[in-house]
């Protein structure tokens, strides 16, 4: 994990230093492309919270390029901003495997929105949530790295995956602050929903 939350593809060297300003002011830490060549190496082998592809941009248009990560197996949210605004396009966009699609121009605050949405979306999903360097396996019920394994006692998923989720109980971008921690969008927090812990009475295994 490189600490990094956010792969933009953007050409446009004036809107990518724009977006870069308004995405780290809001809490996001960014890597910016000129190209999709760039994005696909950036995309494989390294991991984001979200990423958010122009269409337009050198090599490969960007939807070709989220069908090649989508392919390889990348599952990281994904946000198309682009001025390719027809209903052909937008779902053109979908099917290759975004997550959202806003079309230029737009407003500032409504792209910070669907990013967080994003965000909370794709952790309610998740199976496995980052503590640190420790993973709560959900379905397995087993917490892994760190000094040591667990395993742990009954736990709710959907309790577990709201509480990653719910704003009030994460830290994460639009917040102020960097993600507690994350994996591919995975954004985690140590505590239940009403401030007990997530899982009762872990044993060592």
């Amino acid at each position: 994990m490189t600490g990094t939350d956010l792969l933009l593809v953007e050409d446009d060297r004036s809107l990518s230093g724009l977006l870069v300003q308004l995405l780290t002011r809001a809490g996001w830490e960014v890597d910016a492309v000129p190209d999709a060549q760039a994005g696909l190496h950036h995309g494989l082998t390294r991991d984001y919270a979200v990423f958010v592809f122009d269409r337009g941009v050198p090599v490969m248009d960007g939807v070709e390029l989220l069908r090649k990560l989508r392919a390889r197996g990348v599952a990281t949210p994904t946000l198309i901003l682009t001025a390719r605004g027809s209903l052909a396009d937008r779902i053109e966009g979908l099917d290759a495997g975004a997550e959202d699609y806003l079309v230029k121009p737009f407003e500032a605050e409504e792209l910070l929105a669907r990013l967080r949405a994003l965000t909370r979306r794709h952790v309610d999903r998740a199976t496995v949530i980052t503590l640190g360097d420790r993973h709560l396996d959900l379905e397995g019920r087993n917490v892994t790295g760190g000094p040591g394994s667990a395993a742990v006692g009954p736990c709710r998923r959907s309790t577990a995956g709201a509480t990653a989720g719910d704003p009030r109980e994460r830290r994460g971008p639009g917040t102020g602050a960097r993600p507690a921690g994350r994996t591919h969008g995975r954004v985690a927090d140590r505590r239940g929903r009403h401030g007990g812990p997530l899982c009762a009475r872990p044993d060592p295994v």
